[in-house]
């Protein structure tokens, strides 16, 4: 069982290393939404996504280390938790997995903080492209329309759409 609780606190430590690199990630991401800086927003999507399957690999291995100390102290996976592990181990163990857990739990709840920010900020700039491409329909004048009279009828606006893309 003490090997299986190592294995759980080297897991936990590289876990929570992963989840600083996405802290850090995300605190990039922000600045390059600030700048406007899509080649720098999609290099930090892509590193998000690698830092994500990592963490999901982690998490997996993590998973089958809890089953089996759930076994070894005949309890239910599902209710055991960092904390309650913690009081069924010796004290040097215990305040490392204590640590480890607080840490964890620290650096994620920052993490979606940061998260809502950028959220935030796309859906602010998705707001301002989507209104400044109302503004420039409805400013555009539209083709001409021949009466059947021949005579050639002219809307007052201005402007003239040249290309539906950017």
């Amino acid at each position: 069982m003490e090997q299986m609780i190592n294995s759980l606190l080297l897991l936990l430590d590289d876990t929570v290393t992963l989840y600083r690199s996405l802290l850090a990630l995300y605190g990039e991401e922000r600045q390059s939404l600030l700048d406007f800086d899509l080649e720098n927003i999609n290099t930090s999507a892509k590193k998000k996504e690698n830092l994500v399957l990592k963490i999901k690999i982690l998490e997996e291995q993590r998973h089958r280390i809890v089953e089996g100390l759930a076994a070894a102290l005949s309890l239910d996976a599902a209710d055991l938790t960092l904390t309650r592990l913690a009081e069924k181990v010796d004290i040097r163990q215990s305040y490392k997995l204590s640590a480890l857990g607080d840490e964890l739990s620290a650096t994620i709840s920052q993490i979606k903080d940061v998260h809502r920010t950028n959220r935030a900020l796309i859906i602010h700039s998705q707001g301002l492209v989507t209104d400044s491409m109302a503004f420039l329909s409805n400013h555009l004048a539209p083709d001409p329309v021949y009466h059947q009279n021949g005579s050639l009828a002219m809307q007052d606006q201005s402007g003239r759409l040249l290309a539906r893309t950017i």
